[in-house]
C-alpha cells in the first residue's frame, strides 16, 4: 500500500515504473527505520544501497531511451548520453529518484507490517531529493504516512456505564404509506 501511493507515473518524467530489483544480497542491505511522529503518523527513513540505486538508474535510462524520439536515431535506439543531453540530467535524476523511492518502499516490507491510513508522502520536494542524489551513490530519504492511532482503554473506564436509550415510537401511518408504495411499484 505504501509503495502504491507513490507508484503513479510522473507527469514530469513521463517514464513508466520499472520492476523492482529482487537481488537477495541487495535486499538484505536495504535499511528502513521507523520513527513515530505526532498526530498518529510515522516516518520511514529508508537507505537504498549504491548497487540498487545504480541498477534502477540504468533501467530508468534504458526506458527513457526507448521512449525518446530524437532526430538521427531510430525509435527505441537512442543512446543514454543523447537522452541525458536532450532531457537534461535533472529530469533523468528525478525519474531515477522516483523509481528508487518506489523500490525502497517495496523492498523495505513496511507496507505489510504497518496499517496505514491514506497515502505516503515525501516531506521534501522530489526535485530537492533529486538535487542531492548523486549517480553512483546510495540514496537516503524519508517518507511519512498516517497510521491508525493506538488507543489504550482500561476496562474500568467503560465497565458498568449506564446509558439511557429512548425507543422511538412506531409510526403506523408511515409504515402503511411505505407498504402501499412498495405494492404500487
Amino acid at each position: 500500500l505504501l509503495a502504491r501511493s507513490l507508484a503513479r507515473p510522473s507527469a514530469r518524467s513521463g517514464a513508466p515504473r520499472c520492476a523492482a530489483p529482487l537481488m537477495e544480497e541487495e535486499q538484505a542491505t536495504l535499511k528502513c527505520d521507523v520513527r513515530k511522529l505526532p498526530d498518529s503518523a510515522i516516518a520511514l527513513d529508508i537507505s537504498v544501497p549504491k548497487e540498487v540505486a545504480d541498477e534502477v538508474h540504468l533501467k530508468v535510462l534504458n526506458n527513457l531511451a526507448k521512449q525518446t524520439k530524437l532526430d538521427g536515431f531510430r525509435q527505441g535506439k537512442v543512446p543514454p548520453q543523447a537522452v541525458i543531453a536532450k532531457l537534461g540530467m535533472q529530469k533523468v535524476k528525478e525519474a531515477t529518484v522516483e523509481q528508487i523511492i518506489d523500490v525502497g518502499m517495496t523492498q523495505s516490507g513496511v507496507g505489510q507490517r504497518v496499517q496505514t491510513v491514506g497515502e505516503a508522502r515525501l516531506p521534501e520536494e522530489l526535485e530537492n531529493v533529486a538535487k542531492r542524489y548523486k549517480i553512483g551513490e546510495a540514496l537516503d530519504f524519508s517518507v511519512e504516512v498516517d497510521v491508525y492511532p493506538q488507543l489504550q482503554l482500561e476496562e474500568s473506564v467503560y465497565k458498568g456505564l449506564e446509558v439511557d436509550v429512548e425507543e422511538p415510537e412506531f409510526n403506523q401511518d408511515a409504515y402503511d404509506a411505505a407498504l402501499r408504495k412498495l405494492r404500487k411499484q
